[in-house]
């Protein structure tokens, strides 16, 4: 269970903009086939946690292995969409998304909703979590490699939210 105390959090467009550039380019990345640029919105740390389905993997490379053998090639990978984008600043280092996930394949159409927490490590936010199941699953992390015109736009973190 997550919990978090802080006052109202900044409204910033900035950050805001920042996660739909996120989204955006792991969206991007995977209807290429690129899983490992897709993987750059995941923290390359011990302490990423990606929950899916009954398991939880632990470690930026355990979720890339999860990844690479679920979608060994394009037809499993299919299309990927989002929609529902729902975007709730906490302060001004941390944010919750909700959405929706699609995959468009030849076969099937499989779907779900997503969790996603985003915290600002030193130098701004990052996307620290996504599930690809249907449930309300969670992948928290600590740090992310982020796109250089993101960096240095937001302070430093001043709050934690817990697992």
């Amino acid at each position: 269970m997550a919990t978090n105390v802080s006052a109202a959090p900044a409204r910033t467009p900035n950050a805001v903009a920042q996660i739909r550039s996120i989204l955006h380019a792991q969206q991007d990345a995977w209807n290429r086939g690129d899983v490992d640029e897709f993987m750059n919105g995941y923290a390359r740390s011990a302490s990423t946690v990606f929950i899916s389905e009954d398991s939880v993997r632990r470690g930026w490379e355990t979720v890339r292995a999860r990844y690479r053998q679920k979608y060994s090639d394009r037809a499993k990978m299919g299309t990927l969409s989002f929609s529902d984008i729902e975007i709730n600043l906490l302060s001004s280092d941390a944010a919750v998304v909700l959405g929706r996930w699609r995959l468009e394949r030849a076969k099937d159409r499989p779907h779900g909703r997503f969790t996603l927490i985003f915290r600002a490590p030193a130098r701004g936010l990052a996307n620290c979590a996504r599930s690809y199941v249907g449930g309300a699953a969670v992948i928290i992390c600590r740090r992310l490699r982020q796109p250089r015109s993101f960096r240095g736009s937001l302070k430093r973190p001043t709050i934690h939210a817990a697992a």
